[in-house]
């Protein structure tokens, strides 16, 4: 036992000495020197403290602080954006801590992603910070928000390394601009089966950013109606994919994407307003011959299915329905634009003998453009026996005018 003690306290004596003799610089909003190198922030709502950051057995990179909170009242302390030598690794990281007291907070970086990177050493660490009283927290009213930066081993930020990605001869250059940088890294199937666009974002400018892929259409199919949300500090970078079902990928019929289309929208982290002007739609091409002609596959119609709507506006087509993947019963849908308006197409209610169920089958799509989705009924166990279905569907254009507004019969 007294071994055992002895070891114990040997090892808390050489953590406590590696600790101290750990130097730090920090710089708080507007890149200013806090008083104590060990402080990220101290404002008049709280204090944030850098304890400990170290490598953990696993490879992470582990940042301990704690969290004063100065005030009377109860306070919210959000982390929306951390990065590692300008690379994006976590964008939510919160805690509520309690008046006149103080928290512990780890954030903690994996190593799987630092070495996909190639991040060996730490120089920078990057904070978005808003404080918020607890109770108005959903307010969009912050007591504070703020940048702000921390410097282990005492570097100064122009001896610090950041990030810089190689360029490679695939690369897919979508947007270059005073705003963003967007490229498409390459593209790959992932073991599941699933089609993964892997992307490069960087912030271009002196303000956060959320960089927002709205929608990827590729040869004329929409094949993410959801896109992918980047959440980036000023002149840092982020890299992520763009998954694309496995399911919907081979409805399509693409083998390899010739066309890539991309909707895209930066915003302001805080309030998600638009301050970079309209939404953009930007189109490249994964040849490098520049452009080619592109052809987009047709459907393969299935036995069975039932065209419900085909008008000058849309068309769609029920190809069935089956359990769902989840739970409830699932509806495989095909939907077309048949008009040279954006539409957006709502399918949310479906009966049964006089009982509504709600539904939800929601696609938004260019001039032309087709694609494969599910309308998804969660509350809806057994369809046995059931010999017609009432679908309420709604289409809009981009001006919300009102398209169609119908109840239209679905009889197996």
């Amino acid at each position: 036992m007294k071994k055992l003690l002895c070891a114990i306290l040997c090892v808390m004596l050489c953590a406590a000495l590696c600790f101290g003799a750990w130097g730090c610089k920090t710089t708080g909003e507007g890149g200013k020197a806090t008083a104590d190198p060990m402080v990220i922030i101290d404002n008049e709502y709280i204090k944030q403290t850098v304890v400990s950051a170290n490598f953990n057995y696993d490879g992470d990179y582990v940042l301990g602080t704690t969290v004063e909170n100065k005030t009377d009242r109860s306070l919210t302390v959000d982390w929306r954006i951390c990065t590692v030598n300008g690379v994006v690794f976590m964008v939510r990281e919160q805690m509520e801590v309690q008046p006149k007291s103080s928290g512990v907070l780890e954030l903690e970086y994996y190593d799987w992603y630092l070495e996909e990177v190639g991040i060996t050493e730490v120089d920078e660490l990057g904070f978005y910070v808003m404080v918020s009283d607890t109770e108005e927290r959903w307010s969009g009213d912050p007591l504070y928000t703020g940048v702000c930066y921390h410097y282990p081993d005492g570097k100064s930020p122009d001896e610090a390394t950041r990030f810089v990605r190689q360029s490679k001869e695939s690369d897919i250059v979508v947007e270059d601009s005073e705003d963003a940088t967007f490229i498409v890294d390459s593209m790959e199937f992932d073991s599941y089966g699933n089609w993964n666009v892997n992307c490069y974002f960087v912030n271009n400018t002196d303000e956060p950013m959320i960089y927002e892929v709205k929608t990827l259409t590729a040869d004329g199919w929409l094949l993410d109606p959801y896109g992918t949300l980047a959440y980036l500090l000023p002149h840092s970078c982020c890299l992520q994919s763009i998954e694309v079902n496995k399911q919907l990928f081979e409805k399509s019929g693409i083998t390899t994407p010739t066309e890539l289309r991309f909707v895209i929208d930066k915003s302001d982290v805080l309030t998600n307003d638009d301050y970079f002007g309209a939404t953009e739609t930007f189109t490249v091409y994964n040849s490098t011959d520049g452009l080619v002609a592109v052809t987009s596959p047709e459907r393969t119609p299935v036995a069975g299915e039932v065209t419900l709507v085909d008008n000058e506006y849309f068309t769609m087509i029920v190809e069935g329905y089956g359990e769902g993947a989840l739970s409830g019963t699932s509806f495989a849908c095909y939907f077309e634009n048949n008009s040279d308006k954006e539409i957006t197409i709502n399918v949310d209610e479906v009966t049964i003998d006089g009982k509504i169920y709600n539904t939800f089958a929601y696609v938004t799509l260019e001039p032309g453009v087709k694609t494969w989705t599910t309308a998804d009924v969660n509350d809806l166990e057994d369809c046995t026996g059931v010999e017609k279905f009432v679908f309420r569907i709604r289409a809009t254009d981009d001006e919300y005018n009102e398209l169609m507004h119908e109840l239209v019969t679905y009889q197996p």
